[in-house]
């Protein structure tokens, strides 16, 4: 009698929808794992439960269950700080946090200002490595990113994303050499030149 779901204590979960179909004797609800959680999930009756003469019940049991619901993480590095025409490659790590399964770099990944080369896993099966090659004259801010819910653990919690960014200057400067007059003689002999960089030039 009097018996409720505040009668149990449950760890890793919640119950719902306690009920029963035969009077009492047979109790049924539903067990809704916690988001995130990851370890041993337990339902156990811990409160004051009677029979109809007030007869305390005794020799409660409880039971586990395996619960997984940790949704996996990746973290992406993109080594170099920076990258240009003497150094146009940088490596890229992934992380993640637990081997993943269905990875897929071709269609996962979203690179920006360059290309990734082949990468391979190292034997843990966590670490993805490749060689990020920056596109050839260009001058914008480079990114690796890794979509969410590409991925996903073992027992397929869905993975999220991660991302990172370089700097990337490929770009050649120019220089526009101008000698302003049409032509010297005696009289005028002399002309200015002006010689305009597309950017501040060095060692000039």
């Amino acid at each position: 009698t009097n018996f409720a779901i505040s009668d149990m204590t449950v760890v890793g979960g919640a119950l719902s929808s306690l009920s029963s179909s035969d009077g009492g004797v047979t109790w049924t609800a539903i067990f809704t794992a916690e988001d995130n959680f990851e370890g041993t999930g337990s339902v156990a009756i811990t409160g004051d439960v009677t029979d109809s003469f007030a007869n305390p019940v005794t020799g409660f049991g409880s039971d586990t269950i395996s619960i997984d619901t940790l949704n996996p993480t990746a973290t992406v590095n993109i080594v170099d700080a920076s990258l240009n025409d003497t150094d146009n490659q940088s490596e890229v790590t992934i992380t993640f946090s637990e081997v993943p399964s269905g990875f897929d770099p071709g269609t996962d990944l979203t690179v920006v200002g360059g290309t990734l080369g082949s990468g391979s896993f190292d034997g843990t099966g966590k670490i993805w490595t490749a060689t990020f090659t920056a596109t050839n004259g260009v001058e914008v801010t480079g990114s690796v990113t890794l979509a969410n819910d590409s991925y996903t653990d073992a027992v397929l919690n869905l993975g999220s994303g991660g991302s990172d960014t370089i700097s990337i200057d490929t770009l050649n400067p120019t220089a526009t050499v101008n000698i302003v007059d049409a032509s010297l003689n005696d009289t005028d002999n002399q002309s200015e030149v002006t010689i305009t960089f597309s950017e501040v030039p060095s060692g000039f």
